[in-house]
């Protein structure tokens, strides 16, 4: 991957997320890498390389809207990381399963099948409703703190 593809693309997201007031993806997606590199090489392995022909490619050849690539990369790592199914969480608290197409201001969390992993986060809207900060605190830091009156 060239030096030059690489900084368009993260030029243009960089652009996208001060247009939209989004979530920046980037360290929270990290931080699933090194889970995926922990859990195998070769899962590790397959999404650098779909990183970089999801991502970097389309985006910095403007075939893609950057948080959209972002967003469908989030997915893919989730998925590899821990299978199971994506919902979204309006500002009431309320789920649905997720279907696009995507809104960078949705809470979409994925929910692995197997009971005893976390939920993790997909995408987050740049402002968190009290329901949806609640769930996120629930779901992904697995547990829940009320304040003091």
């Amino acid at each position: 991957m060239s030096k030059d593809l690489r900084e368009a693309a993260d030029e243009r997201l960089s652009r996208a997320l001060r247009e939209t007031d989004a979530w920046d993806p980037r360290e929270s997606y990290r931080g699933v890498l090194r889970a995926l590199k922990r859990k195998s090489e070769g899962e590790y392995e397959a999404a650098v390389a779909d990183f970089r022909r999801s991502v970097i490619e389309p985006v910095a050849h403007e075939a893609t809207a950057p948080l959209e690539a972002w967003f469908e990369f989030g997915r893919t790592m989730v998925e590899r990381l821990s299978p199971g199914r994506d919902v979204v969480i309006d500002e009431t608290g309320r789920s649905r399963p997720f279907s696009p197409p995507h809104s960078p201001m949705n809470l979409v969390l994925h929910l692995p099948t197997d009971p005893r992993v976390k939920a993790m986060t997909v995408w987050l809207p740049s402002h968190l409703s009290g329901a949806q900060q609640a769930a996120v605190m629930l779901l992904v830091e697995g547990g829940l703190r009320l304040s003091e009156p």
